[in-house]
Parts: structure tokens; sequence; C-alpha cells
């Protein structure tokens, strides 16, 4: 009798599984070119602080307000009109002066 060879049983080789690899998110860079916008529209906002100082400071008299012109400074009295005898300051004959050369053109 023929002796009957086993047939050898193949092993089953285990497929290794690949590891996906991550991606690594890059970082955007912040632009900072913001800032220095800001720090513009700040500058803009001084200059018209500084602009409300000057229209304060620009206050005009009129002629027909009785009374010394430099009366705003401290210390300063009104001077007496022109039909009293008396000291004036520069200012009071200086507008004397400009309200007859305005009476003399009309």
């Amino acid at each position: 009798m023929k002796t009957v060879k086993k047939k050898k049983k193949k092993k089953k080789k285990k497929k290794k599984k690949k590891k996906k690899k991550k991606k690594k998110k890059k970082k955007k860079k912040k632009k900072k070119k913001k800032k220095k916008k800001k720090k513009k529209k700040k500058k803009k906002k001084k200059k018209k602080k500084k602009k409300k100082k000057k229209k304060k400071k620009k206050k005009k008299r009129t002629t027909t307000e009785i009374g010394c012109w430099s009366s705003l400074s401290k210390g300063h009295k009104k001077c007496p009109p022109r039909s009293t005898s008396g000291t004036r300051c520069q200012g009071c004959l200086n507008r004397d002066v400009y309200l007859l050369q305005k009476s003399t053109i009309i």
C-alpha cells in the first residue's frame, strides 16, 4: 500500500497594518497690520481734540460791546468811555480808531 503524504497547511501571513501619518496643521501667522491701523485711528482722534481747543480760543468779541478789549486778561478793569478823561488801554484806543474809520467809510 502506498503511503499517502499529508498536505502541509500553508500558514497565512498576517498583513501588517500601515499606520497613517497624521498631518500637522500649519499655524497661520497673525497679521500685525491690524494693530497699525488702530494706532492711526487714535492719532486722528487726537487731532480732532486739538481743533476743538483752538475753536474755543478763537472767540471773537463784537465791536458793539462796550468795554475794554483786553479785559479778558486777569486783573484788568474796563476802561472809561471816550467822553470822560482818564487813562485808556491801547486796545480800546485802537478800537476807537477802527470804529471812526468804519463810520467814515459808510
